[in-house]
């Protein structure tokens, strides 16, 4: 299924099983134009493509295709959620991403990867009037692996970064005088794919690594750990920030996206069936009840009035609020001839709202 929105591209694969009545996802590429006509017309002529695991219970993985403006920020030119990373992946991707930049066979294009998982044979095939660059970090990791007792990493990098063919002799010689096993494999690994003298000055780049990868793969996740840390939409009900901008890009009602609670219908019904007003203080009546001991002191301190509450229902089912009063003053409400009685004589009286 290809979908064309505007001038973006979005395609979606689908595989059909005979145990399910309905298509399974198997990959999907996204591409965004407004990027990709910045990065032929005002940007830095070299994509970086790159591939990593998604956190997810199916262990999917993103490809993705960047570029740097002259400022050399990140600009994303197309997405891609494959199965797994290999061959097939990377050919489904480079082809669709050519079909979208409306190259020829690569025409005008360096790119650059990690030389894993197929990647260069897909270039190869797809891309071949491409330019294409391997990451110098990716390769220094295999070579680190190769030979673990060998230090090389200032030579190396000095080969990396140098500008024209006589400096990068010089490093290489230095990494030859501390091995030459270490120098033979990296002159077999083809240092035209690699150093920076040999990348073409129509570029217009300096770049030796895949960062500009990595700086969207960290921007990206910070985006998400923010959003699923501060959990404001899943903790109030109500869209975030960041939601509610998504939501008005689609077109569709905020309204939708806020949980059912926070509806006018739902407040309605909270206080449709009534609520009880209690009565004002001088409506309430006295009523006998039978004497409640004072609750046992916690201080040092003897205190001349203790007053303690208590609950209670009365036949008309409303609720009662009970004032125990156990010392010997006087009290008004009282009947007077029941302040004139021993405390331990008289009858305790309680008001009730009724």
């Amino acid at each position: 299924m290809e979908i064309v929105n505007s001038r973006n591209i979005l395609i979606i694969e689908t595989i059909s099983q005979q145990q399910f009545t309905t298509n399974i996802f198997d990959r999907m590429f996204v591409f965004l134009y407004d990027t990709a006509y910045a990065f032929k017309t005002r940007c830095r002529m070299l994509v970086t493509v790159d591939g990593w695991e998604i956190d997810s219970p199916y262990k999917s993985v993103m490809l993705v295709a960047v570029c740097r403006d002259g400022n050399d920020s990140v600009l994303p030119i197309a997405f891609c959620e494959v199965v797994e990373e290999n061959l097939d992946s990377w050919a489904f991707f480079l082809k669709n991403l050519n079909y979208g930049l409306r190259l020829e066979r690569g025409e005008g294009l360096c790119i650059m990867g990690d030389r894993d998982n197929g990647i260069d044979e897909a270039v190869e095939e797809f891309l071949p009037s491409a330019v294409y660059k391997q990451c110098c970090f990716s390769l220094y990791t295999k070579m680190v692996h190769e030979f673990p007792g060998v230090t090389v990493h200032s030579p190396f990098w000095g080969a990396c970064r140098s500008t024209n063919g006589n400096s990068f002799k010089n490093q290489m010689a230095v990494i030859e005088t501390i091995s030459v096993e270490c120098y033979n494999w990296l002159k077999d690994t083809d240092c035209q794919k690699w150093a920076l003298y040999s990348m073409p000055e129509w570029v217009k780049s300096t770049e030796i690594t895949i960062s500009a990868t990595e700086q969207l793969r960290i921007w990206l996740l910070k985006q998400l750990d923010l959003n699923v840390a501060h959990r404001l939409w899943q903790l109030s009900g109500i869209p975030c920030p960041y939601a509610c901008r998504c939501i008005n890009t689609w077109g569709d009602k905020l309204d939708t996206y806020v949980h059912r609670l926070m509806t006018m219908d739902e407040y309605r019904s909270a206080y449709g069936p009534g609520m009880n007003m209690l009565p004002q203080a001088m409506q309430w009546k006295w009523q006998l009840h039978d004497s409640i001991s004072p609750p046992n002191k916690r201080s040092t301190k003897s205190n001349d009035t203790q007053i303690s509450f208590a609950f209670s229902v009365c036949t008309n089912h409303y609720p009662v609020a009970v004032i125990i009063i156990s010392d010997g003053l006087p009290h008004p409400g009282r009947p007077d001839q029941e302040q004139h009685k021993p405390v331990n004589e008289r009858n305790r009286y309680c008001s009730s709202m009724t």
